[in-house]
């Protein structure tokens, strides 16, 4: 599994070149690959928009520490996608009942 987690980005760079909604169709499904399992269980990627990565997490005590970890997670989210595709991460808190949505 480990093997398949470092082939994907080169694999999908392609797609990634052709439009920006496949990255939160690529990131939502791996997110916890991308962000490791104790960060993917505490947000989660909602959009991606003009290299604006949002994430979302249900607990607003979160808010604050994922915003300080910003950069942090940008560059994870870069490197697991092979280029500097997010150039701005956004926090956004919801309610529990948005957790139903999530992939």
């Amino acid at each position: 599994m480990e093997e398949i987690g470092k082939i994907l980005p080169k694999v999908l760079q392609p797609q990634l070149s052709r439009l920006e909604s496949p990255v939160l169709e690529i990131l939502a499904p791996l997110w916890s690959r991308v962000a490791g399992k104790a960060l993917a269980k505490e947000c989660w990627p909602v959009a991606f928009s003009a290299g604006t990565l949002t994430l979302a997490t249900e607990d607003p005590d979160w808010a604050e520490p994922l915003q300080q970890m910003a950069e942090e997670i940008r560059a994870h989210v870069n490197n697991f996608l092979g280029k500097p595709v997010v150039r701005h991460l956004r926090i956004q808190s919801v309610s529990k009942l948005a957790r139903g949505s999530k992939s």
